[in-house]
């Protein structure tokens, strides 16, 4: 749960010409819309504040809870299915 480990998350947009980023602590999150979408509340961490309508957006949300000790070159894709103590 969130309450067990704050996930962190990096806010990008584009802000007439400049691309600015915000590195954030996500509180909570709840579906909304008729669970079309998903509201966060959010801790700012580092970098920019948003300001008004942004566009262009990406939100980048760490793994939480995930464990992989076999980490190669060569199994990369393999254990960034991981969950929890296991790679499927």
């Amino acid at each position: 749960t969130f309450k067990a480990e704050l996930p962190n998350a990096v806010l990008t947009w584009v802000d007439g010409d400049e691309m600015k980023e915000a590195e954030l602590l996500i509180l909570s999150a709840e579906t909304v819309s008729n669970g079309r979408e998903i509201a966060y509340e959010v801790k700012l961490e580092v970098g920019d504040t948003p300001v008004g309508k942004i566009s262009s957006a990406s939100v980048f949300i760490d793994s939480v809870n995930y464990s992989c000790d076999h980490l190669s070159v060569q199994n990369v894709a393999a254990c960034m299915k991981c969950m929890g103590d296991e790679c499927l």
